[in-house]
């Protein structure tokens, strides 16, 4: 969920990885140029990438969900002027997957959000499935953080901070970076990894 400047690189990663990639993003040319092959960022190897994630038909955009086994939101959290995380595009998206949300499923929020986000907004919002996190479906947070320019090697390379809903949560979401990720991988709970990135 969101094709911008993680979504992206990361959604060529796991093409790559061998995963079947469905990115979605709510504005309809990035989703034009990327379904033409074309990129829609200016990051080394992003271009070759695609490239080969189209040549294996290994990824395809739209701009709105389907079903999947896992759900990775990672869309914009602007400051406000209130000097707070305007959490509109999160909520927006946690509330788009609520109709593809089946149990056994993992969701992550890649995004950069408040502590108790992940628990008190995006759960409240997935529990609109009559489902809870934890016991229906995983909820994880892993924060990114990458430098322009270095996009595709760190998000691969980096250390991880994985936060799980509970220790199952995490775990299901460790399994899942492990498939792309070559940097470390550091288990904790929600709160803590929504914290990791606070200055």
């Amino acid at each position: 969920m969101g094709l911008g400047y993680v979504g992206l690189p990361t959604s060529l990663l796991l093409a790559r990885a061998g995963h079947i990639v469905h990115g979605c993003d709510v504005n309809p040319a990035v989703v034009k140029s990327l379904n033409q092959g074309l990129a829609t960022l200016k990051e080394p190897g992003l271009k070759q990438a695609l490239h080969e994630a189209r040549a294996k038909d290994a990824f395809s955009a739209s701009e709105t969900p389907s079903h999947a086994d896992i759900f990775l939101i990672a869309v914009p959290t602007p400051v406000s002027e209130r000097k707070r995380a305007d959490l509109r595009f999160v909520e927006a998206a946690a509330a788009s997957i609520v109709p593809y949300l089946r149990p056994g499923n993992l969701v992550i929020v890649e995004s950069t959000v408040s502590p108790g986000c992940c628990a008190e907004v995006v759960g409240s919002i997935l529990r609109g499935t009559g489902m809870n996190p934890g016991t229906d479906f995983s909820l994880a947070h892993c924060p990114e953080r990458v430098l322009p320019g270095q996009a595709l090697y760190e998000l691969e390379h980096n250390p991880r901070i994985i936060g799980g809903y509970s220790h199952a949560c995490a775990e299901e979401a460790l399994k899942f970076y492990r498939s792309f990720v070559a940097g470390d991988l550091i288990p904790t709970g929600l709160m803590e990894a929504e914290i990791a990135k606070l200055k």
